[in-house]
């Protein structure tokens, strides 16, 4: 029983790191709070 609840406690903790992961992993995509803007260094023509 114990066995159990450990396996489902690592899942969560594993696929919570890979979550965490792909979203640090590229801070181009304009996809989350922590991204860089290159709107604010865009030059107008």
């Amino acid at each position: 029983m114990i066995i159990y609840g450990l396996n489902i406690v690592l899942s969560f903790f594993l696929i919570t790191l890979f979550n965490i992961q792909e979203q640090i992993e590229n801070p181009f995509d304009q996809d989350g709070m922590d991204d860089i803007k290159l709107e604010n260094y865009e030059i107008g023509y």
